[in-house]
């Protein structure tokens, strides 16, 4: 008797265990394979906070200072190349949960004069998109523009991309090797 009331208590026991672990509010905090649950996709030149910004990567600095942007800003200083100091990157998977995906912007030094000021335009501000490859990242877009955000829409694997500039949306798809504008639309 005593054996048949433990093992009844321990079936209970797990019943109610797995009952709780498969509730879909407890389930969906526990499961990772929705990384979208605690990661940033709304990014902005004001007014947007950030959540986990991390220091940009080695590898991924070597991609922005070989863009056409980052040069022209270095030609207005001293500087020969760009410090990581200059951006700000946040994790963002835009394929699932395998490989991390970064989103770039310039960082804001507080202090004026900074020394990335160039990266900043009175309306906009270059936000940047790399992707995990063999030699590194490759860039897979560069936009300047107010607000950026990724969307819960896929092309091609990948997540879509929107961006505004005031009354201007410009949506981007991922078109195999990098995103491609497919729409822009002014509201009026």
């Amino acid at each position: 008797m005593r054996y048949k009331r433990h093992s009844m208590t321990l079936r209970l026991c797990a019943s109610f265990v797995l009952a709780f672990v498969s509730s879909p509010h407890i389930a969906g905090a526990q499961n990772q394979t929705n990384p979208h649950t605690y990661e940033q996709l709304a990014f902005g030149i004001e007014g947007v906070p950030t959540l986990k910004p991390m220091d940009l990567p080695h590898r991924a600095l070597r991609v922005l200072r070989k863009t056409d942007f980052v040069h022209s800003c270095l030609r207005e200083g001293t500087l020969k190349a760009a410090p990581s100091s200059w951006f700000v990157a946040f994790e963002v998977h835009l394929a699932g949960i395998v490989e991390a995906d970064l989103v770039v912007q310039p960082r804001n030094q507080l202090v004026s004069p900074a020394s990335n000021d160039c990266l900043f335009h009175a309306r906009s501000m270059p936000f940047w998109i790399l992707r995990p490859s063999r030699a590194g990242y490759a860039l897979i877009l560069e936009e300047h523009t107010q607000e950026l955000e990724v969307l819960k829409t896929r092309s091609n694997g990948l997540l879509d991309v929107e961006t505004s500039v005031g009354p201007t949306k410009s949506l981007f798809k991922y078109g195999g090797s990098e995103y491609k504008l497919v729409q822009r639309n002014t509201e009026r």
